[in-house]
């Protein structure tokens, strides 16, 4: 199918952005990326910040409908499997099919994001942050009561997000040092199973203190 003039210059946008940051970048280069006149970026987006928002708003909205929350975690849930869920959430928004770690340029956008943080970060990155930790901390709440300070119960939240999400950002050095193989079918339930119990195992030594 031929690609209209909206979906070359977002491409091209993901490719500049992501190589040079929003700051850096240009309309100009993204246009001569795209093929395509500078007027159809004004007519398409009406300026650089709002093409750097659709493409992080596209991205926000295409894991959520690929991934949506309420298909691991619901209230009804035990909180083992709440935890579980949770956990398989991750590993799927970042690994799965559709997922943040399938397409290098998404990956690279939102890493150089991460690197040099613009209103992205506040208005989309962090609200979905707010979402995971509301998330996180009743299910963590219901592990170890509520009487734990809200820093350790971040802790917990930190500990799973990265364990998740590590494997993906350094999956290139992961897999040159043999601790990842490339297109291994089962690594999404290795990974949501050891997550899984290395997170109940220290759940379970903190109840014990």
């Amino acid at each position: 199918m031929k690609k209209n003039a909206k979906q070359k210059i977002l491409e091209a946008a993901m490719d500049v952005f992501g190589e040079q940051g929003f700051r850096a970048a240009t309309v100009r280069e993204i246009c001569k990326k795209a093929g395509v006149n500078i007027a159809l970026v004004n007519y398409h987006f009406k300026s650089k910040k709002l093409l750097y928002m659709e493409l992080f708003n596209a991205i926000s909205a295409d894991i959520d409908t690929k991934y949506p929350m309420s298909r691991y975690v619901n209230p009804e849930m035990k909180k083992e499997d709440k935890l579980k869920g949770l956990i398989q959430m991750f590993v799927h928004r970042f690994f799965g099919p559709d997922g943040l770690g399938s397409s290098k340029p998404r990956l690279r956008l939102v890493n150089r994001e991460m690197l040099e943080p613009t209103e992205v970060m506040e208005l989309i990155i962090l609200q979905k942050m707010a979402d995971i930790k509301a998330v996180g901390t009743g299910i963590f709440r219901e592990y170890l009561g509520e009487d734990l300070p809200e820093e350790r119960i971040n802790l917990f939240i930190i500990s799973v997000l990265a364990q998740c999400a590590y494997p993906m950002f350094a999956s290139e050095i992961l897999k040159g040092a043999g601790l990842i193989r490339s297109g291994e079918p089962e690594f999404c339930k290795y990974l949501v199973d050891h997550v899984y119990h290395f997170t109940v195992s220290a759940l379970e030594q903190m109840r014990g203190k």
